[in-house]
């Protein structure tokens, strides 16, 4: 048997955060810790954030305190129908308690990750010249919707990255498909490793690779059953995003990535821009899933100004993989 203790905490960010329509300088989340009789305990934090999440924080605690007695009991099964971000960070505490490999035990010392990059073009250039972006080999560029914009950003990038380097271009359903066609006319498409969900109607992304060549990437397009049906293996897309929080327990990751592999496709894991704590066990579950070997858009570990979590450590475009 185990106790369960909810810590609130007000965490804020070093720098704003877009999450949908919202504007974020700082986030409620509730560290979940599970302390048994023995002595092994476990944490997982649930920090749902407007614009992403469709539970609160207040509904997230809520919904964990109503299944207490089986959380207590270290029942896995607890955290199956929880809403996602409440059954992500119970998933997590009972399996650290566990003593759970995918949570504990890394298969790998190290984990590729993209860098991320969201500016203008001036400050493009300063990143790439300054070698904020050395040892990636992936970079993730927030496209804002402006086209002119946008290919300044894409162009100053692609003059300071090495050769090898590759862009992953993120515009969150920003663009039509005549602007996307427009924004990516004549960049190098062995620069591009993808286009991740670039258009404000999903369904015409098979046209724009039919149009590009290039390769898709779905995120939010996973969480609404039909477009999920109608898109999970169209052609041209390549990769599955997956954001824990946002799918559910670890339990249901694992079984959505197994999924994406059977397809023939490759999953990305990417944080909801989670505290430390999160992204420590999301980082060692990657390391066990399978067709997840490209870089995974978890280098966001410097965003919280007051994380309590443990520092980690990134090193030449890789995560150092804690264990335990």
């Amino acid at each position: 048997m185990s106790w369960l203790s909810i810590e609130r905490r007000t965490l804020h960010f070093t720098r704003p955060v877009r999450s949908g329509s919202f504007t974020l300088e700082r986030r409620e989340a509730a560290w979940i810790a599970l302390t048994a009789v023995d002595g092994s305990n476990g944490t997982g934090v649930a920090a749902p954030l407007p614009g992403l999440h469709r539970e609160s924080l207040d509904e997230a605690i809520e919904a964990i305190e109503g299944r207490r007695g089986a959380i207590e009991a270290l029942d896995p099964a607890a955290a199956e129908g929880l809403p996602p971000s409440a059954a992500f960070a119970t998933s997590v505490a009972i399996g650290v308690a566990r003593r759970d490999p995918l949570l504990v035990a890394p298969l790998a010392a190290r984990l590729p990750l993209n860098a991320l990059f969201a500016g203008d073009a001036a400050a493009a250039r300063t990143a790439g010249e300054s070698g904020a972006f050395r040892g990636f080999r992936s970079v993730k560029v927030k496209i804002d919707g402006d086209p002119a914009r946008d290919r300044a950003v894409l162009d100053a990038l692609l003059a300071t990255l090495g050769p090898s380097q590759r862009l992953r271009l993120d515009a969150n359903r920003r663009l039509s498909l005549d602007d996307a066609k427009t924004l990516v006319r004549g960049l190098p498409p062995e620069r591009i490793e993808y286009l991740e969900e670039p258009l404000v109607d999903p369904l015409l992304l098979p046209c724009l690779h039919h149009e590009t060549g290039l390769a898709i990437a779905l995120d939010e397009s996973l969480h609404d059953p039909a477009l999920r049906s109608a898109l999970e293996t169209a052609p041209g897309v390549a990769v599955h995003v997956l954001k824990p929080s946002l799918v559910g327990s670890v339990a249901a990751v694992r079984a959505r990535a197994e999924r994406t592999a059977r397809q023939g496709l490759e999953t990305v894991l990417s944080s909801a821009y989670d505290p430390r704590d999160s992204l420590r066990r999301i980082a060692i579950l990657a390391t066990r899933l399978p067709a997840a070997t490209r870089d995974h858009g978890l280098a966001t570990g410097e965003l919280h100004a007051d994380d309590p979590g443990p520092t980690l450590e990134v090193v030449e475009g890789s995560l150092l993989v804690p264990e335990g």
